[in-house]
This record gives structure tokens, sequence and C-alpha cells, in this order.
């Protein structure tokens, strides 16, 4: 028993002058502390390395985000600051990265030394592959930066579904597929298509679909210039399920699967998107259910 004392007392590692253990190792010799809601860092000789003023601490890309109340800092294990805590979120990505949005909503990205790699001037960003970023300007157009801040797709695109490296995207009313890796030669779709804004619905083998919309109906695309669902539906927009798509044809709403079939043939007057499924409203306002489980 004597000797499992001293093992006991390491294993705990108390902090002095407090009853908070060192619960969570984060790097070597670095621990999460906790003195009431507040946390800290110490080592394990109990020096406190980061004093307890902050709300939240998480080691992201082998530094520490930071929270006080709704605002987040950058810092290393040393305590020293990368980022002041003034921004509204800080998410960290591949290659050591960090997105920055700032409390006027704007974006931009950070190595974990905070340096800017790009100014926090866009109205939207997001990682495509961790090579890539996408970023909207405030005229709504889209562009691309690699992870070092070099702009390879110019602001002058609008950007609807993106698959990998592959983007469907359209230029002076020109609708077209651009791949990333291979910029100089984009699939120019028939003139006739338009794109349609749509949530990101994918099969099992997470392939991403577009819809598309030609001489007033509507179809179903994929990232390869594949048409899986035919141009022949009045109105198709998204459910709140990857795996289907509300449809209209000959003036009634009906579910369209991934996959091609019809679960709900188009026979009712309103479809409305539940968290677990859609309610289906037929002539008289009569409502059912359908659940995405189908």
């Amino acid at each position: 028993m004597k000797k499992l004392i001293p093992a006991l007392l390491s294993f705990l590692l108390y902090v002095s002058g407090m009853a908070q253990p060192l619960l969570t190792k984060i790097a070597e010799n670095r621990f999460l502390v906790w003195k009431g809601d507040k946390v800290g860092v110490a080592d394990s000789q109990h020096r406190i390395i980061v004093p307890f003023e902050f709300d939240k601490i998480e080691f992201q890309n082998k530094r520490l985000v930071v929270r006080i109340k709704d605002r987040y800092g950058l810092y290393t294990l040393n305590y020293h600051e990368l980022l002041p805590v003034r921004y509204k979120f800080i998410l960290p990505r591949p290659q050591d990265r960090f997105i920055l949005l700032t409390h006027e909503s704007l974006f931009g990205l950070a190595d974990n030394n905070g340096n800017m790699i790009i100014s926090p001037e866009y109205n939207f960003m997001s990682s495509m592959d961790g090579e890539h970023y996408v970023v909207m300007n405030k005229q709504k157009l889209n562009g691309v930066y690699d992870f070092h801040g070099n702009l390879v797709v110019p602001m002058e695109y609008k950007f609807f579904t993106i698959d990998g490296s592959k983007v469907f995207a359209e230029k002076n009313n020109v609708a077209q597929i651009l791949d990333i890796n291979h910029l100089d030669s984009p699939v120019i779709l028939d003139s006739s298509i338009k794109l349609i804004y749509t949530e990101r619905h994918y099969s099992s083998s997470e392939e991403f679909f577009q819809i598309i919309k030609k001489d007033e109906k509507y179809g179903l695309m994929n990232a390869n210039n594949g048409l899986i669902i035919p141009i022949i539906y009045d109105e198709m927009k998204s459910s709140g399920s990857w795996k289907f798509f509300i449809i209209k044809k000959n003036g009634k709403y009906g579910m369209l699967k991934i996959d091609g079939s019809i679960p709900v043939p188009p026979a009712y007057e309103k479809i409305v998107p539940k968290k677990e499924g859609v309610e289906l409203f037929r002539k008289g306002n009569k409502k059912e259910f359908f659940g995405y489980w189908n």
C-alpha cells in the first residue's frame, strides 16, 4: 500500500493550493487545469504556464485556441500571444492553418504563428480539401486561394456545388465545371443549362450532386458531367436529408431518392421538410408523414 501512495500522488498531479487534478494532457509536459469555471495550463511540476482566465482552451495545430466569453484568440503552449482574443471563432484546418471570423463577420486565414495568409475581408470562406480555400467577396463573387495565400482562381465566378477539387460554377452566365487541379480545361455545359443553389447532396460514395435547369425543367448532375436524374421535373429542391429531393410534376409534389426511385409519387399539394422527414399535405390540408429512414 505504501508503494502505491507515491504513484497515486504522481498520477493526480495536484496543482499547489487547489483541489483540482491535472485531468487532461494536451502536449508533452502540458496539462489543462481548472479553477472553478476557468481553465489554464500547467506543467507536471505544478507550475501555472497559462493563468486561469479563459472559459475554454483547445489544443489545435500545436497551438492553444482560447476563449473568453464569445471571443477567441491563439496562444503558444508557453503563453505567448499569437492572435489577440477578439475573433468570433478560430477554426483549425490542415497544414497548420486557422480560418478566422471577425465580429464584423469577415473571414480570413492565418498560420499557426499568427501570420495572416489571407486577410479577413471576405464574406465567406471554407476549406475545399485542406489545400485550397473558397472565398466570397462583397460582390458575392467567388475565387479560390491555395494554403500559401496565392489566388489560384480569380474572383470572377459564382460557385454552386463543390465536390472535392471540382466546382459547379458560373462565369458571365455560362455554367461550367471547374477542376482546381486542371484550371486550363473547364467543362463548359450546354448554354441553356442553369445551375440552381442547393444543399450538398451525396450518395453512399460521397459523390455530390447539382440541381440543373433547362427549358424550365429540372434534373440532377454529378461533377463528372454525368446526368443522374433526367431533366423532366417542373421543380426540384433540397429536402432535409442527403438521400432525397423534393420534386414537382404536373402541379403536384413528391419525393425523389438519389438512386432515381420515387418513394413518394407527385400527388401532394405541399411538402414541408422537418428534422426526421417531411410532412405531406394532400388537398384539404390532410397531413401525412414520410421519414428519411425510408
